[in-house]
C-alpha cells in the first residue's frame, strides 16, 4: 500500500508500507499509528484532492495552501451563485 504524505512546508513524498504478513490480523494497528499518538494522518478535504497529510495543527484541513484556496473558492462560488431561473 502506498500513501502520499506531505509534512507542512515540503513536497509530497510517497511512503510505502509492506504488505501485511499472513499471520497479522486485519485489525492490527498500522505502523504509523503504533509509533506516536501525536501522528495524525488525515485525508485532504479539498474537492478532487486524493492526498493525505499529517495534521500537526488543530485548524489544518488541507494538504497544501493551493488545496485550501481551491476549497475556499468552491465554497464562495456555492454561497454566491445565483439561483437558477
Amino acid at each position: 500500500m502506498t500513501v502520499m504524505v506531505q509534512p507542512k512546508g515540503t513536497s509530497p513524498a510517497a511512503v510505502t508500507t509492506p504488505p501485511p504478513s499472513p499471520r497479522s490480523s486485519p485489525r492490527s494497528p498500522s505502523p504509523c499509528s503504533a509509533n506516536d499518538d501525536r501522528l495524525q494522518l488525515r485525508a485532504c478535504l479539498a474537492p478532487g484532492c486524493v492526498l493525505y497529510f499529517l495534521k500537526n495543527h488543530p485548524r489544518r484541513e488541507w494538504c497544501t495552501a493551493a488545496c485550501g484556496n481551491r476549497a475556499r473558492g468552491a465554497r464562495h462560488y456555492r454561497r454566491h451563485r445565483r439561483p437558477p431561473t
